[in-house]
């Protein structure tokens, strides 16, 4: 132990020597990271001395004890923070992903709409083949077989209604957008 004629530097340099490489292994092994091990170590001697300027006084009573208290403060400070912190990025991932689900649901809602608002204006055959093949995902040999008609003829009718479909829905989108511009 070093006696009242050292001074105060001198004592925080034995402290220092003494103690830093056993602070560094403790946060080191709590941690797992070099780079956060010596940041807590450092810390610890930093709270240290100013805890002794607060006291007034130097800590001779077993220094070590209060130094691997602060060090447990610290990481437990550390760790708080690091929870904190994964907690906020998580939170945020799974807020930006609902967020671009509901986008998503809402446009493919709005385009299914727009669809069969679309459908409607069809001549009643090619409506028909269309809704069966693009809403109920019918083949065409299903479609063929449930309206008693010739293959070539729903593929016909279904070119000639998605000719149509393209035709209006493009409209729509470009009509929408001058509305926006």
């Amino acid at each position: 132990m070093l006696t009242g004629n050292n001074t105060e530097k001198d004592y925080f340099t034995h402290l220092f020597e003494q103690h830093h490489r056993s602070l560094y292994a403790y946060a080191y092994k709590k941690t797992g990271d070099s780079f956060t091990a010596e940041e807590i170590a450092q810390s610890t001697f930093i709270k240290f001395w100013q805890y002794r300027l607060k006291a007034g006084t130097l800590i001779q009573d077993n220094p070590e004890k209060l130094l691997f208290f602060i060090t447990k403060a610290l990481l437990v400070d550390y760790y708080r923070k690091k929870t904190a912190t994964i907690s906020i990025e998580e939170a945020f991932t799974v807020t930006e992903s609902v967020a671009s689900t509901y986008v998503l649901q809402h446009e493919a809602l709005h385009f299914n709409n727009l669809i069969r608002s679309v459908a409607d204006t069809l001549p009643d055959r090619q409506k028909q083949v269309f809704e069966m093949n693009y809403f109920q995902e019918m083949n065409h040999g299903e479609i063929a077989m449930a309206l008693n008609i010739s293959r070539q003829t729903v593929k016909n009718q279904l070119s000639k209604a998605m000719k149509q479909v393209r035709k209006l829905v493009t409209q729509q989108f470009l009509s929408t957008m001058i509305t926006f511009l």
